[in-house]
């Protein structure tokens, strides 16, 4: 296999790590987002300050 292939690979592997990190974190503060949301907040704004949290 290429170089490109093998680097390819490991990058598809790591792209599927973080989506799988991203739907547990998601899924931990999700109840707050839809607080957050019924309080009015628009998503774009909870998202903004949920970035600046981390």
């Amino acid at each position: 296999m290429s170089a490109f292939l093998d680097e390819l690979a490991e990058w598809v592997a790591s792209a599927q790590r973080r989506r799988k990190e991203s739907l547990v974190a998601f899924l931990a503060v999700r109840s707050d987002i839809e607080e957050a949301m019924r309080a009015g907040y628009a998503l774009k704004t909870v998202w903004a300050r949920a970035i600046a949290l981390e």
